[in-house]
């Protein structure tokens, strides 16, 4: 569902008459998706990549994007672990290749955890 939801999106994007939106001052577009029964799912295109997707941001509420600072991420080819719960973001990364170093080790691999809770979800009974 994802790959097709990907696809319609791109495509949407990439109509001649939506060229307008680059033009413009937005950064990013994020489409939401409700599928009968699933929790929504989030696309997001960025300008950076020429409105094309940016996985980074799968499924992830466009408020928590900024807050999880996963722009913080870059240095590295990032993959989303999915997990069951939707405040906690798991991140496979590896480095990515620079001029210093055009071989990235296997061993410099790292899992990213970022994890973001409101106050509202946290039983307050059990602090009391």
């Amino acid at each position: 569902m994802a790959d097709h939801c990907h696809t319609t999106l791109q495509t949407f994007l990439a109509d001649e008459v939506n060229k307008k939106i680059a033009l413009s001052v937005l950064d990013r577009v994020t489409f939401i998706v409700v599928p009968a029964n699933y929790e929504p799912r989030f696309f997001t295109f960025t300008v950076e990549n020429c409105f094309a997707e940016d996985t980074l941001f799968r499924n992830t509420h466009p408020v928590y994007v900024d807050r999880l600072e996963l722009h913080r991420l870059r240095n590295y080819s990032i993959q989303s672990v999915p997990t069951d719960k939707r405040q906690l973001h798991i991140f496979h990364g590896t480095p990515q290749k620079t001029p210093q170093n055009p071989v990235p080790s296997p061993i410099d691999q790292r899992l990213f955890v970022r994890a973001y809770f409101l106050p509202a979800d946290f039983n307050r009974q059990q602090w009391d």
